[in-house]
């Protein structure tokens, strides 16, 4: 995502830089015992496990005007909590809250035909600190379940046992092993499709990583997609925005520069993969949604996807600042490949007293893309 901002009517009047402001209020937090708290509360956990469909529309709807006081947690991290109970680690307050009304409260990945489904798993690519795929965690449908098999056969135990042996960024090669598929889509022995966030730099990484901790089958990947594999990728880390994090690096400068911000930043060096190695080394064999924020690499992940698996994608929705005419050459690759294609610009508009700020100049678009 490009630098947008959110201000608050006081901060407007005064003058103040949008980003001053917050729809939710970013806190420190504690967890049991002095330990950092984890992203969700046991109350947010209890909800996602029951399936409750009003437990899961407060945990998406609720939030904006949420002030909870969460205590210190003495760590030097900071945690924004909604008042549903979700509790996520950030790194840029301002820019946490931006994210959270655009994934959580508009919705803004899921229009324009493109959902969640019962069927398939979800890549989110570009996943920063990992909102979106809280989002899906949240609100993906729960399939069916098949009746109890009898006899031998490759249970939750045996999947249990597989992933136990497995390192960071490691796949257990289930292949031929797995029971086949249920009636909804999941793989004998999961309880549910997956959900795999890729984030490249390090330190984004790791927030991200300790956000999706313990949550079922969500798949941390320290790395980003591409059109070729490399380990040695020069990106450029934003610490005061993460999210703006590219390895494009006069665009992303050009992007700060129209927000008012220095260019700054770190040099990283970071690992790619392309999708189609992942959809194989993972055993992925649908995608439901395939979500892409890459602050300007959308060509690239398109481009590593092999022709024999673009049939096993059903929805792709992408963010596209449209330099170098990058929107039509977007979709002419998705509509090449099947797929019904709706854009939709961008724009700031005021919600709730709330400035959500997207200046013209950044070219800022959602594309949706679903088969007919």
């Amino acid at each position: 995502m490009a630098k947008r901002g959110l201000a608050g009517d006081d901060e407007m009047e005064a003058g103040m830089p949008a980003m001053q402001g917050s729809a939710i209020r970013p806190k420190t937090a504690r967890g049991e015992g002095g330990a950092p708290a984890n992203h969700v509360s046991e109350q947010s956990e209890k909800r996602r496990g029951s399936g409750s469909e009003d437990a899961a529309r407060r945990g998406s709807e609720g939030g904006r005007d949420a002030d909870l006081q969460v205590p210190d947690a003495g760590d030097g991290r900071e945690y924004m909590e909604d008042d549903s109970g979700m509790r996520v680690e950030h790194m840029d307050g301002a820019e946490c809250a931006f994210l959270y009304d655009e994934i959580f409260v508009r919705r803004a990945y899921l229009k324009r035909g493109v959902e969640l489904r019962e069927r398939g798993d979800i890549l989110d690519v570009g996943a920063n600190i990992g909102l979106f795929s809280l989002f899906c965690n949240l609100n993906l449908p729960q399939p069916p379940q098949p009746p109890a098999l009898h006899g031998p056969h490759r249970g939750a135990a045996a999947g249990d046992a597989a992933q136990a042996g497995k390192g960071e960024g490691e796949v257990a090669q289930d292949g031929k092993g797995e029971a086949g598929r249920s009636a909804g889509g999941v793989p004998a022995g999961r309880a549910r499709n997956r959900v795999f966030a890729f984030e490249p730099v390090p330190a984004i990484y790791q927030v991200l990583e300790r956000n999706l901790k313990d949550l079922p089958e969500m798949h941390p990947r320290p790395y980003g997609l591409a059109a070729v594999p490399s380990s040695s990728e020069t990106f450029r880390f934003y610490a005061d925005s993460p999210g703006e994090s590219s390895r494009h690096l006069e665009e992303s400068a050009r992007q700060r520069a129209v927000m008012g911000q220095s260019e700054g930043g770190t040099l990283v060096t970071c690992k790619v993969d392309t999708l189609s190695a992942v959809m194989r080394r993972e055993g992925i064999e649908e995608v439901q949604l395939l979500k892409i924020d890459v602050e300007g690499d959308e060509l690239n992940v398109l481009m590593g996807i092999e022709k024999d698996l673009w049939p096993r994608i059903q929805q792709v929705v992408l963010e596209v600042a449209d330099f170098d005419h990058r929107i039509s050459r977007v979709q002419a690759i998705l509509e090449r490949h099947g797929f019904r294609c709706q854009v939709e610009a961008q724009r700031s508009e005021w919600d709730d007293g709330f400035l959500l700020l997207v200046p013209p100049t950044l070219r800022l678009h959602y594309l949706y893309a679903v088969r007919p």
